[in-house]
């Protein structure tokens, strides 16, 4: 995961004044971040944010807990689609009956090698390095056949 990216990125929206950036409390030695549309644990030992007098955002921690193996499914990169304001990323399950569409411009934040899971389409596409959650990006909705 590239922690220092993704904090400044965050530092980035915080010094725009945009309120999209929250904080969560300690989840397993790491502290959750959010810039509305992804989320990731950072090593609280590597935290170097300041997010002044906000309160944390204490949601984080449902996301965060380990999900039924039933229905947490690997998905695997798909096709791309190009739109105006951003690029998406499909991730499909194996059995290509569940999928998601992200901003790719998120999956900078997270290792070549992590692996992503879905639920569905209205659900996060989690994030894996190694055996731990360490992030998750919201689905953009799409219509399907529109482009």
């Amino acid at each position: 995961m590239n922690i220092t990216k993704i904090q400044t990125d965050i530092l980035k929206s915080l010094i725009k004044g945009e309120n999209k950036a929250a904080y969560g409390t300690e989840i397993t030695g790491c502290i959750p971040v959010t810039d509305g549309q992804f989320a990731a644990l950072i090593p609280k030992d590597k935290f170097f944010l300041s997010f002044g007098d906000r309160t944390p955002f204490e949601r984080f921690k449902n996301f965060f807990k380990e999900p039924e193996e039933k229905d947490f499914q690997i998905a695997y990169e798909a096709e791309m689609i190009k739109r105006e304001k951003a690029t998406l990323q499909k991730f499909v399950t194996a059995d290509g009956k569940r999928y998601a569409y992200v901003n790719a411009k998120y999956m900078k934040y997270f290792d070549k090698h992590a692996n992503y899971y879905v639920y569905g389409r209205k659900s996060p596409v989690f994030v894996m390095e190694g055996e731990y959650i360490v992030g998750f990006i919201l689905p953009v909705n799409i219509s399907e056949g529109s482009d």
